[in-house]
């Protein structure tokens, strides 16, 4: 599996080769390097590291990812394991980073970031992201600095496209970066789903009313546990003053008793012609994969809604600085406003320098918005 090494003051190929089981003839085909002897601090470089080889010598479980390079992104994509059972969810991720050594803007003609799909062994494309979703139609340049990475992730419930559970059968998962340019190259992984589910999964319509997340505890140090809350006060019972929740930086946000659950939560745009953040910073662990679940309902008549909410997970190393993130964007037209519904991303194996990921929610209201949108109940976990 590749992944990209930030060159830091007295390093060299040699050394960094053998610190990850590989060549310095490897790092200079993967890197298009002159020179081997002539490497920058702050250099980026693609690492084809030998030193995890389960899934390449066709261990049965073991984690099925790929990396590409195409033009100056890396793309590491895959699932956790190979083989899932009949009915299964199955968490897909797709990883992309700028190792180009300058930045790099890439165009985006709606909101839609990246497709992923689900192609069967004669070719045929079976279920994909985008099948019934709406896009905003409105284009958007991001650019991504030196070494910079975003994070998609997505878990299917093995339902194709015309909402039948697939049987079992070789399939090949593919994600895409959907900019422009770059919206017909794909990386791809296989996996196999086998017969013999316990229970077939529901159809519902509307997310299940749940009981209030565990409340927050203190991991172990050093350990990954699932099922741990790592954010503070995540329900939003606990408020400073109206417009200030307890351990959460917040900007035009104000205390709601439309909630999910509890007494309160936190409604963004309270003035809705106004931009509104709201985030956390909380420790965690480098190369772990993290999960992000909240509760949204937008607030107001549907007619008057018009925003955009991104919600980030926001990495950052020992000195503050933003090294990579996930953040997928949600509208009017994914958030309900008779309900509450449930959201939730991973994040992908983080950065090994990553020390702090900061949970952060911002709302983008545009001309014509009158409402805003109310968050409730997030839920930090470490999964893997």
């Amino acid at each position: 599996m590749a992944v990209t090494y930030t060159v830091r003051s007295g390093d060299t190929l040699g050394a960094i080769a053998q610190r990850y089981n590989t060549t310095v003839e490897r790092l200079v085909e993967l890197n298009n390097l002159s020179n081997p002897n002539m490497i920058q601090v702050g250099q980026v470089l693609v690492i084809d590291s030998q030193a995890d080889s389960g899934a390449a010598n066709g261990e049965e479980g073991a984690d099925p990812s790929v990396s590409r390079r195409i033009g100056g992104l890396l793309y590491v994509f895959g699932t956790p394991r190979d083989v899932y059972r009949q009915g299964e969810t199955i968490p897909i991720s797709l990883r992309k980073t700028n190792v180009s050594g300058r930045n790099l803007d890439l165009y985006y003609p709606t909101s839609q970031r990246f497709e992923f799909e689900a192609v069967n062994q004669s070719g045929r494309v079976i279920w994909n992201y985008s099948s019934g979703r709406v896009f905003n139609q409105v284009a958007q340049t991001v650019t991504l600095r030196p070494g910079q990475s975003q994070s998609f992730s997505f878990n299917w419930n093995q339902r194709n496209n015309q909402g039948n559970l697939v049987g079992p059968q070789v399939l090949t998962l593919r994600g895409y970066n959907v900019a422009s340019g770059l919206r017909n190259q794909f990386v791809s992984v296989s996996i196999r789903i086998t017969g013999g589910a316990t229970t077939r999964p529901p159809i519902t319509t509307r997310p299940p009313i749940t009981t209030r997340p565990p409340v927050t505890t203190t991991p172990s140090p050093g350990g990954c546990q699932a099922g741990v809350n790592l954010l503070r006060n995540p329900g939003f019972e606990s408020w400073n003053t109206l417009t200030s929740p307890r351990n959460w930086v917040s900007v035009n946000v104000v205390q709601s008793n439309v909630r999910h659950s509890g007494q309160y939560s936190a409604r963004m745009g309270d003035n809705p012609s106004r931009s509104a953040e709201l985030y956390q910073d909380i420790p965690v662990l480098p190369q772990r994969t993290y999960r992000l679940t909240f509760w949204g309902r937008e607030v107001g008549s549907r007619e008057n809604g018009d925003f955009n909410l991104r919600t980030s997970v926001l990495y950052l190393n020992s000195r503050g600085s933003v090294i990579g993130q996930s953040d997928p964007d949600y509208d009017e037209n994914f958030i309900p406003n008779d309900r509450f519904s449930q959201f939730s991303f991973t994040t992908g194996r983080i950065p090994a320098d990553a020390r702090t990921a900061r949970v952060r929610f911002r709302f983008t209201p545009r001309a014509n918005n009158n409402n805003g949108v109310a968050v409730d109940d997030v839920f930090l976990e470490c999964i893997l």
